[in-house]
C-alpha cells in the first residue's frame, strides 16, 4: 500500500523503489540504500545501527559442516508490548555454534544451552524463537590466524524441540549485486 509509511531509523523512503530482491520463503527483502540514506539511518542512532556491514564480495564463500557461525537477534520471549505504539525488544542476543547440516540453500546448527553464557539482567528466555531475520556470519581464520567474519545468511526458523537454527545461506538469496 503506497500510503504506508516506511522508515529505517530516521530515514523515510519508498522501499518498493529500492527493492533489489525478495525471498518469500523466509520473508526477506533486500533493499539498496544510497550513501545519503545510510548517513540518515546512522545519525543519532542511540546505540543501534551506528554502522553497516560492508559485503566483501558476492556471493560469499561456501559454509561447510563443522564451520562455526555467529548470529544475533531478539528472542521473542524477551519482547514486551509497552503500549499501543511501543514495543520493547528486550536485549539483543548473540551466539555461536557449529554447522551440523548442509543443504543446497540452507544450513542448520544446534544451540547448545549447556554452553550458554549470560551477561544480561533479562530473564533467561525459555525459547530462542523470534531470532528469525537475524544475521549470521561465518567465522573465518586467515593464514596468519586472524579471525574475520563473513556474512553467511539469515535465520529463518528455529526448531523448538531440538533447538536447531535454520539459516538461509546468503549465497542462495538472489540479490544480483
Amino acid at each position: 500500500d503506497r500510503r504506508c509509511l516506511f522508515a529505517i531509523g530516521n530515514c523515510y523512503f519508498d522501499p518498493l523503489a529500492q527493492l533489489v530482491a525478495e525471498d518469500g520463503a523466509i520473508d526477506v527483502a533486500v533493499l539498496r540504500l544510497t550513501a545519503g540514506q545510510g548517513t540518515a539511518i546512522t545519525h543519532k542512532s542511540n546505540g543501534m545501527g551506528e554502522a553497516f556491514y560492508q559485503l566483501g564480495g558476492w556471493p560469499p564463500s561456501a559454509v561447510n559442516v563443522n564451520d562455526f557461525v555467529t548470529y544475533g537477534g531478539f528472542p521473542g520471549d524477551l519482547r514486551q508490548r509497552i503500549s499501543f505504539a511501543e514495543l520493547s525488544f528486550g536485549s539483543y542476543s548473540s551466539g555461536a555454534c557449529r554447522v551440523t547440516d548442509l543443504h543446497a540453500d540452507y544450513i542448520t546448527c544446534e544451540f547448545e544451552r549447556e554452553h550458554w553464557v549470560r551477561s544480561s539482567v533479562e530473564p533467561e528466555p525459555e525459547s530462542l524463537g523470534g531470532l528469525s531475520g537475524g544475521p549470521v556470519f561465518a567465522i573465518r581464520h586467515s593464514p596468519a590466524d586472524v579471525i574475520t567474519y563473513e556474512f553467511a545468511g539469515v535465520i529463518f526458523r528455529m526448531h523448538e524441540s531440538t533447538e536447531s537454527l535454520y539459516i538461509r545461506q546468503a549465497r542462495a538469496i538472489p540479490i544480483g549485486i
